[in-house]
């Protein structure tokens, strides 16, 4: 009986011994692992922008997920091993919801939410003050407390607004408007 246990000791010894090493060409496979480093649902205004979703794959070296937008109007700019550079476009009609599904083979899917909303209806007015008024000119003077609107009070004639306005409107809007101002207008 006394040797009985000795071999069956001595059995489950080795057995133990075996299976404890810290060999890792025996440990089993660690699948890759997704996450994402932030939150999964965006708020977006209405003038669209550029978004920056991070994340982390693990258990995988050199690896880079992938990045699929569901609608025409998210585009998703690049992706590498640890972000996604994403642009919105700005709304054109009613508010919208799209995705961004970042995958890699063998880890779930995770989708970010965009939410577009619609413009906010204006709570406080932009005041407007005539100024300095002559046969041929006017001063306006505008107080407008909304940073992401801007206003351009001038009166110009329709041959001026077609050969300067009208090729290049943004270029026009960078350098005669401005949030708060005050602008002669000429009439001719």
């Amino acid at each position: 009986m006394k040797k009985l246990v000795l071999l069956v000791s001595a059995f489950t010894a080795g057995l133990l011994s075996m299976g404890c090493s810290d060999d890792p060409e025996n440990d089993p496979a660690l699948l890759p692992e997704l996450k994402i480093d932030g939150e999964t649902t965006i708020v977006v205004p209405y003038v669209g922008g550029s978004y920056t979703i991070h994340y982390t794959l693990e258990n995988v070296e050199n690896g880079r997920p992938y990045a699929d937008s569901s609608c025409d109007w998210i585009t998703v700019l690049s992706h590498t091993e640890t972000e996604a550079q994403i642009k919105v476009n700005p709304l054109v009609d009613a508010p919208r919801t799209g995705t961004v599904t970042l995958s890699y083979p063998e880890c779930n899917n995770i989708t970010v939410t965009f939410n577009q909303k619609e413009i906010e209806p204006f709570t406080q007015s932009i005041s407007l003050s005539v100024e300095q008024i002559t046969m041929n000119s006017a001063t306006v003077v505008v107080s407008n407390p909304y940073e992401e609107y801007w206003v351009c009070p001038r009166v110009e004639t329709k041959s001026f607004y077609d050969m300067q306005i009208a090729p290049d409107p943004a270029k026009w809007i960078a350098t005669y408007c401005d949030k708060n101002s005050s602008i002669g207008m000429f009439m001719s």
